[in-house]
């Protein structure tokens, strides 16, 4: 709710780029913590299917691979999959483009 009311409504500047930053870096920390949550797990555990859901990503997985589950597959997507605004490749892509907005910055 607040991101919807946050993007609707602030102005695009320096502080909405922090915003964006600060939201980004936050996604990738969590993101990255999830997939470590699960590292020891067999490549097929079940409990793969909970950590797309955990990322809001069960179903776009699913439409992506084709609902071929695997954890190697799982953590592809989360990291590099260019689509998907959850994943780690693309807040970096967010993240970049805030701190070249930004004034002084090089």
């Amino acid at each position: 709710m607040f991101t919807g009311l946050t993007d609707s409504t602030l102005s695009r500047d320096d502080g909405y780029r922090f915003l964006l930053l600060g939201r980004s870096i936050e996604r990738i920390d969590m993101m990255v913590r999830l997939l470590l949550s699960r590292a020891g797990d067999r490549t097929s555990s079940p409990a793969w299917v909970t950590v797309l859901r955990s990322a809001g990503a069960h179903d776009t997985y699913l439409r992506t691979h084709r609902g071929a589950l695997d954890a190697a597959r799982v953590a592809e997507f989360l990291l590099h999959d260019r689509l998907f605004p959850r994943s780690v490749f693309h807040a970096l892509l967010v993240a970049e483009a805030c701190l070249t907005e930004l004034p002084n910055w090089r």
